[in-house]
């Protein structure tokens, strides 16, 4: 299960993240403790532009596992390699049907690049509406 195969102390969550390369680039999907510090930790690594466009779960540390592999043989014909996976319209209908995490708050409209706008509007033009 790779890097969170230990045993989480009761305090700590785990979450699905997903990670594009703007404005239309590859998705990269993982799972962290802390997605906003993998971002920057991959933006650091990275010459392109990047940003967060979902984060998904509830911090439950075996369903946010099981959600990264089930997502992962889904999108397996799209693996680019390792965790990303190309930005293709069919890996973007995926994401954009992974359910939000409650925690996760959106940053303020001005506070986001104009490219990652329009990644996180693609996703929710995508989305299933809500009953």
């Amino acid at each position: 299960m790779g890097r969170y195969s230990h045993s989480p102390r009761d305090d700590e969550k785990l979450f699905l993240y997903v990670i594009r390369i703007l404005p239309d680039g590859p998705y990269k999907i993982g799972i962290s403790k802390n997605p906003f510090m993998r971002l920057r930790t991959i933006k650091s690594s990275n010459p392109y532009p990047c940003g967060l466009v979902k984060i998904s779960g509830d911090g439950d540390w075996s369903a946010t596992r099981n959600a990264e592999d089930t997502v992962h043989r889904q999108l397996a014909k799209y693996r680019m390699r390792g965790e990303w996976f190309k930005g293709c319209r069919e890996v973007t209908r995926v994401i954009a049907h992974l359910p939000e995490s409650p925690q996760f708050e959106r940053r303020a409209v001005d506070d986001v690049d104009p490219s990652l706008r329009d990644a996180i509007a693609q996703l929710e033009r995508l989305a299933p509406s809500a009953p």
